[in-house]
């Protein structure tokens, strides 16, 4: 559409002619009498059709002496002010939305109130503020007035591959990061000062355990299920959701593709029981960043039997005897130091699969190196049973888990008024 005007002229949007389906509306003015003010629509008018661009020009050729002025409405802007200038004789602009208040001068050979010439600049594909001057910087960067062409040349040194390295490869010493004998033919130079610089470093795991279950339980005890699973890493170069979580013992995988938050959401781990001493494992699965498969170590639960000792004035033990003595302890094996109190006999209970003290040291006194005089058949009919000459009594022992053991029973041969600490080996 073009429209003749002069004087001051309001750009309405009505349906006389359908402004709004048009994409170029051409507004001549006629500047031979009075100067032209052209006020253009509010850009909401458009509703979001930001197609429509304004060609407005001097007819008259007069526009040096009796100006026209472009302004936007009110909350609008062009070129971020609220008007540009055509000030020269059989000037033009070209006017084109860039948002939803904004409007921009394509190009203008007009002046004043924010004018500009030149092209719309984008970052990415968002128009920037239109400014009058474009400034290139940089070392690389070279800027001349080509006349000849009727251009502006901007040279920009270091492409055409010359950000690669060409010379010799592979590497023949190992140099920060770069391994002697790497192929390093072709790499960038940012590749090579981070391979130099900052290597890759692989991730590992610095914990894995499942929270608040201790590590030592009595042959019997079962483990509750579900649990929950902490873990932590060396780094942060694993790949997101990449945590399994591995029943060793069973060989099967509790579950897989987890977040890296650690404590676990609780997992199932089904029933895990052991009624003889024994262990069962488990461990942490995950991915580094370049795809590689690590683990953690194992946390692993060890099922032991008790290990009992204490002072009875009597000469033999039943089980409720052995299992009321002062001292109850989670045991592997018999050898170690056991602290008694004055009076009584000392005993020494421990299960028949843990076998007997050697010959040779068997049952010392702490403080004065010699062996401890124990019991035997002469003293008592009970210690009928000998190995590496301790002699001792067996006693069938239920414990509170239900789980059945004989025990090993050895009394020193006499009552003994002191306390004595005893290494037993």
């Amino acid at each position: 559409m073009v429209l003749t005007v002069s004087g001051s002229y309001t750009v309405v949007p009505d349906s006389s002619w359908s402004q709004l389906q048009l994409n170029e509306i051409y507004i001549e003015c006629n500047t031979s009498l009075v100067s032209c003010s052209i006020t253009l629509p509010q850009i909401s008018a458009f509703n979001g059709a930001y197609n429509t661009k304004f060609y407005i020009s001097d007819a008259s050729n007069n526009a040096s002496v009796r100006n026209i002025t472009i302004n936007a409405a009110t909350g609008n802007t062009i070129d971020g002010t609220t008007f540009t200038t055509i000030n020269t004789s059989g000037g033009s602009a070209s006017i084109a939305i860039v948002s939803a208040n904004q409007w921009i001068s394509l190009s203008s050979n007009g002046g004043g109130g924010g004018g500009v010439s030149g092209h719309i600049i984008e970052d990415e594909g968002t128009p920037l503020p239109q400014r009058p001057f474009l400034n290139f910087v940089g070392t690389n960067v070279v800027v001349t007035d080509d006349i000849p062409n009727n251009a502006t040349t901007v040279t920009i040194s270091g492409g055409s591959g010359s950000n690669i390295y060409n010379g010799a490869s592979p590497s023949t010493l190992a140099v920060g990061g770069i391994n002697a004998g790497s192929a390093i033919l072709g790499l960038t130079y940012d590749q090579l000062w981070q391979d130099l610089l900052v290597p890759y470093i692989a991730p590992a795991f610095s914990s894995f355990a499942i929270v608040g279950q201790a590590t030592s339980v009595e042959v019997g005890t079962t483990i509750a299920t579900p649990k929950t699973f902490s873990f932590g890493f060396s780094n942060a170069n694993v790949q997101p959701n990449s945590l399994d979580v591995l029943d060793v013992t069973a060989s099967t995988t509790l579950a897989s593709g987890l977040p890296l938050t650690s404590p676990t959401s609780p997992i199932p781990i089904g029933v895990v029981q052991q009624i003889t001493p024994s262990s069962y494992s488990w461990r942490g699965k995950a991915t580094n960043t370049q795809s590689t498969i690590f683990y953690s170590n194992n946390f692993t639960i060890s099922w032991y039997w008790k290990a009992y000792w204490g002072t009875s004035a009597s000469p033999l033990l039943t089980e409720a005897g052995i299992e009321g003595l002062l001292n109850g302890q989670l045991s592997s094996g018999f050898a170690g130091t056991y602290n008694f109190i004055a009076l009584d006999y000392k005993y020494f209970c421990f299960p028949n699969s843990f076998g007997s003290p050697t010959a040779t040291v068997g049952f010392k006194d702490a403080a004065t190196g010699l062996s401890i005089a124990m019991a035997d058949t002469g003293d008592n009919a009970f210690y009928s049973n000998v190995q590496n000459g301790w002699f001792y009594g067996v006693v069938n022992v239920t414990n509170s888990l239900g789980i059945a053991t004989n025990y090993r029973v050895y009394r020193t041969k006499n009552t003994l008024g002191a306390s004595l600490q005893a290494i037993v080996s």
